[in-house]
């Protein structure tokens, strides 16, 4: 028979779970609108910022330690949007779930804190730095 804190538990994990798996795509980096000019010398946006062509989409995110930058389509941008949010929800969850599943860990045990006291004999001692001269 399971204990009524541990049956919370369990269901606070089946409710992360389940609110992971209706996320659909995910996306990390952030998408933007930008306006642009096309770069005629006869075009209206050639003279009035106002006139510019767009807004596009711009997708950017980190890949192999460089920024990339990507033009989507009109059409695809709001997905991506919601692709970026989908990124941001599942990292937020994650931490969520990360934290329940050692309070239910831990509780199994019969610890209650996530968190362990430091004791005075693991304290590391440091010596106070030097400035440098400039």
């Amino acid at each position: 028979m399971t204990h009524p804190p541990a049956r919370r538990r369990a269901a606070r994990l089946r409710t992360i779970q389940r609110r992971i798996a209706q996320l659909q795509y995910i996306c990390s980096g952030t998408v933007s609108h930008q306006a642009r000019q096309c770069g005629k010398p006869t075009c209206a946006c050639a003279a009035d910022p106002a006139a510019w062509h767009g807004p596009y989409y711009v997708w950017s995110r980190r890949e192999e330690h460089r920024q990339v930058n990507t033009m989507l389509p009109q059409e695809l941008g709001r997905f991506f949007e919601q692709a970026v949010e989908n990124y941001r929800k599942l990292r937020d969850l994650l931490r969520v779930w990360e934290r329940a599943s050692a309070e239910a860990l831990l509780a199994m045990t019969g610890t209650n804190s996530i968190r362990r006291p430091h004791l005075a004999s693991e304290r590391k001692t440091r010596s106070p730095r030097k400035r440098r001269r400039r």
